[in-house]
């Protein structure tokens, strides 16, 4: 059965990704303004600044190189200034998200990260 959603994203953008792919195919997306969705946010991403901002990070390069290059540079260079920011404000789970997030881009990992090297920075 072929799913709907890329799980390879595990978080974040995997709508984003969706919805760019009905697009391709010559669906439209519309936005209700009125409607109410309830989501029960992912415990990984409420207690863990470290998996937000990496998955963020590491699927928004993903999502950015296949659909969308000419937004790659504006998106790295705002989220390497904002976690410099947050490093020099005390919050280096930014700054390590941040990275992890671009090391495994560049070595195309996908899916959920369970790795030792995360888990002295804030770890799932």
């Amino acid at each position: 059965m072929k799913r709907l959603m890329d799980e390879s994203y595990f978080l974040y953008w995997e709508d984003t990704e969706w919805c760019a792919r009905a697009l391709e195919k010559g669906y439209k997306i519309l936005f209700v303004p009125g409607s109410r969705i309830w989501h029960k946010v992912s415990a990984t991403a409420e207690e863990n600044p470290f998996s937000q901002y990496y998955y963020y990070i590491r699927n928004g390069l993903y999502f950015l190189s296949g659909y969308d290059r000419t937004s790659l540079p504006r998106f790295i260079l705002f989220n390497l200034l904002y976690a410099v920011y947050s490093t020099i404000k005390g919050n280096i789970q930014v700054i390590q998200g941040t990275t992890q997030g671009f090391v495994d881009f560049m070595r195309k990992q996908k899916g959920q990260k369970r790795s030792a090297s995360t888990e002295g920075a804030g770890g799932y």
